[in-house]
């Protein structure tokens, strides 16, 4: 066994596992619903890192935050990538697509902003 079918079966045993890391999300894009194993990871830009992954609200307007996430869906699951500039809901919360990447033709990274009071 070589390299990738190592990495392709650590993603679905244990990254994307609901048991362990992940957990089913529902998503919705374009309009169609998608139940999908997912980890989504706050991104915390180091600027940042002191106010919780939290901007002051500068430029925003008072109180709203912008808010920057990373997900990560197994492939095989959506079956698709996600276009950058599109919305996506995860768990009812509405988010940017901002960049998106297909690791190894397997693994979706979506990094995402919101907005939030």
């Amino acid at each position: 066994m070589g390299f990738r079918e190592d990495l392709q079966n650590d993603i679905q045993a244990v990254f994307h596992n609901s048991a362990e890391f992940s957990d089913e999300k529902e998503i919705v894009y374009n309009g169609d619903i998608y139940t999908v194993p997912a980890v989504v990871s706050r991104y915390v830009p180091q600027e940042y890192s002191h106010l919780n992954g939290r901007r002051n609200g500068t430029g925003y307007g008072d109180g709203i935050y912008e808010i920057s996430d990373i997900v990560y869906i197994p492939y095989e699951s959506l079956g698709f990538l996600p276009g950058i500039n599109n919305e996506i809901w995860i768990s009812d919360k509405r988010y940017d697509i901002i960049s998106a990447e297909l690791l190894l033709e397997k693994e979706i990274v979506l990094k995402l902003r919101r907005y939030d009071e």
